[in-house]
């Protein structure tokens, strides 16, 4: 049985994994459109690590959440 916990660290890691793939993809392309692309895709990712990471601490702040 999988917890809401693990589950929310395996959506953190992915968005992390995510967030360093776009950001290396942004450094190497040249073209603007493309890279523009890209770095939206890795703000999306930060914002969602930080929601996450957000909910992570609302967690364990309050044990019966």
């Amino acid at each position: 049985m999988i917890t809401i916990d693990d589950f929310l660290k395996m959506k953190l890691y992915m968005y992390q994994q995510k967030y360093d793939r776009f950001r290396f993809i942004s450094r190497r392309t040249k073209k603007k459109r493309i890279k523009q692309k890209v770095e939206l895709k890795a703000t999306v990712s930060l914002s969602m690590i930080g929601h996450i990471k957000k909910i992570i601490n609302m967690r364990n702040g309050d044990a019966d959440v």
